[in-house]
């Protein structure tokens, strides 16, 4: 899943280890979770990778995401969710993971993730800036479909925010994925997601078949 850009992220680290407090507070949540992730990934040892997740909590609480959100607020809480998933996948922590989706899709629709960024400009850098906003909005429909499947609670994502484009071509890589199918099929997901967690219209066998 590629919420985080590499290249970014390796020049973003070296900056931080020669003037670490100089750092971005936001940047550093990031960091200790992708650390967080990183330990439990190559140790399965969930007290040390733990210990990053608490302390990038301790940022968060720092920094002002809920009021003035960034793409690197919204990738970093949407690591969370992943590290919810992946590290401590009880049902109380795929529950809370519900609850967090509903923020992180409010923050994207503030920062307009939803939309089209400036289509009127092609300027090299608004244009690699417009990529990676679509790709991140493409990442939190996925974990908030992914999230519903798991918990049976409805989306919270508004149906006519789907889709940030409307071109539609085939991916020629696997990471094109994301830029692709996965926002040109998210609708139709998003359609039959809502009626089986419904309750009163729920899908019948008919229509499966």
């Amino acid at each position: 899943m590629p919420i985080l850009e590499p290249p970014t992220f390796q020049l973003n680290i070296s900056r931080f280890w020669s003037a670490p407090e100089q750092a971005d507070a936001s940047w550093v949540v990031q960091y200790l979770v992708v650390l967080g992730l990183g330990a439990y990934a190559t140790t399965r040892d969930e007290i040390s990778s733990a210990e990053f997740f608490y302390a990038s909590e301790a940022c968060l609480a720092k920094t002002a995401y809920m009021s003035r959100p960034t793409i690197t607020s919204i990738s970093r809480l949407c690591l969370m969710v992943l590290a919810k998933q992946d590290a401590y996948a009880t049902c109380w922590a795929l529950d809370t993971c519900w609850n967090i989706m509903g923020v992180i899709v409010r923050l994207s629709m503030m920062t307009i993730l939803h939309q089209e960024w400036m289509p009127q400009f092609q300027d090299p850098v608004i244009v690699k800036e417009r990529e990676l906003r679509r790709r991140l909005w493409t990442i939190v429909v996925y974990l908030d479909i992914q999230v519903s499947l798991i918990t049976g609670q409805q989306s919270l994502l508004p149906q006519d925010a789907l889709l940030v484009t409307t071109e539609m071509r085939s991916p020629s890589t696997l990471a094109e994925c994301w830029d692709t199918i996965l926002p040109q099929s998210s609708p139709v997901v998003c359609h039959f997601l809502a009626r089986i967690n419904s309750y009163t219209d729920q899908i019948t066998y008919g229509e499966v078949l």
